[in-house]
């Protein structure tokens, strides 16, 4: 089966080659929004001068400011790169075709949902990464799935975490060699990186590139991956309304939808009868009263 799912990303990356750009666009951007802010944190050739002017505690200090702001804004452009390619593919996989607009919109919609799970996600690698490595692999591993079903479930993060965990248990082994090479590729693109480095500006241009055709790639493959063992998991029972937070609703919508109106026609049907019984309750016992006045 992995061999088929590996197959059909590579072949739904081929025919919609427009998953490729977000990515690609959003690492563009983002080294070019690093080069202009090492401009601007770059100390100048006499930093006495502006040590005197400003002090060196500031100076640092904006150098630190200016890096945080920018990795931050930087993260969210490659989340809503991220997201586009995983709404795009799903779209691609479900219609047959897609479009940028329709993948910017799904990403746009759920940018909250995706900067937390994002942050969790990290969170909990990083910690995980200092407990010897290992721990920080198992959490990527059991999550690698998050953003996917955050954004082809319409979950919430908590949601989508979850959902994540479950899919991967349910399906550890395939699960894990997908993650495997995910792993392998990412070594194959920094061994790439590594020898385009020695190349100067068209080496790190090509990195960039490189870099974000990797990402779409991975989405790519997530998404084709999830979509395959999900189809075996429990229907979500919660969706989220514009990425903010999950509202619940049903997804055996038809029997759902059946039995409410069912019991519905129930009721009203009911409260019919009653009406019509008092109806010709009260006809009779004008008619009797009228009778007896006859008489």
């Amino acid at each position: 089966m992995i061999l088929e799912t590996l197959k059909n990303s590579v072949g739904i990356a081929k025919r919609n080659y427009l998953l490729l750009l977000p990515t690609v666009v959003a690492s563009l951007l983002v080294a070019g929004i690093v080069w202009i802010s090492r401009g601007a944190t770059t100390a100048p050739e006499d930093p006495t001068m502006v040590g005197e002017a400003l002090g060196l505690s500031t100076l640092v200090g904006a150098g630190l400011g200016v890096s945080a702001v920018v990795a931050f804004i930087g993260g969210v452009i490659i989340l809503l790169g991220h997201g586009m390619t995983v709404a795009m593919t799903h779209e691609a996989i479900r219609d047959g075709k897609t479009t940028l607009k329709s993948g910017f919109e799904s990403a746009m919609q759920r940018v909250v949902g995706l900067v937390i799970t994002a942050a969790v996600v990290g969170l909990l690698s990083t910690v995980g990464a200092l407990l010897l490595i290992l721990p920080g692999l198992i959490v990527a591993f059991l999550l690698m799935f998050a953003v996917v079903a955050l954004i082809v479930d319409e979950l919430g993060p908590i949601g989508a975490l979850q959902r994540s965990v479950q899919a991967v248990i349910r399906h550890v082994g395939e699960s894990f060699v997908v993650f495997l090479v995910l792993l392998a590729l990412g070594v194959l693109f920094g061994f790439v990186a590594m020898i385009l480095g020695l190349i100067p500006v068209v080496g790190n241009l090509l990195n960039v590139i490189i870099g974000g055709g990797y990402v779409a790639l991975s989405s790519v493959l997530l998404v084709e991956t999830y979509r395959s063992i999900s189809e075996s998991l429990p229907k979500p029972a919660s969706e989220s309304t514009g990425g903010t937070g999950p509202r619940q609703v049903s997804y055996s919508a038809e029997t759902g939808a059946g039995s409410g109106t069912q019991g519905g026609a129930e009721q009203s049907g009911g409260r019919k009868k009653t009406q019509s019984k008092q109806t010709q309750q009260n006809q009779s016992r004008q008619g009797g009263g009228g009778a007896t006045q006859g008489a």
